[in-house]
C-alpha cells in the first residue's frame, strides 16, 4: 500500500512539475496563469490527501 501511494504522488508531483513550466512559460509571454495556479493547489490537495489515506501505516 505504501509503495501504491509513493508512486500515486510522485505522479502527482511530475504533473505539478509539468504545470509549474507551463504558467512560468505563460507568465514570461505575459498570459494569465489564474487557471495553472488553481492546477497547482489542486494538485498539492490531491496529493496531500492520497498521502494521508490510511494514517495507522505509519
Amino acid at each position: 500500500m505504501l509503495n501504491a501511494r509513493i508512486a500515486i504522488v510522485a505522479t502527482i508531483v511530475v504533473g505539478q512539475l509539468w504545470g509549474l513550466t507551463v504558467a512560468l512559460n505563460r507568465f514570461f509571454e505575459g498570459m494569465s496563469v489564474a487557471l495553472l495556479v488553481a492546477f497547482e493547489a489542486l494538485s498539492f490537495v490531491a496529493a496531500l490527501g492520497v498521502w494521508l489515506a490510511a494514517p495507522g501505516e505509519r
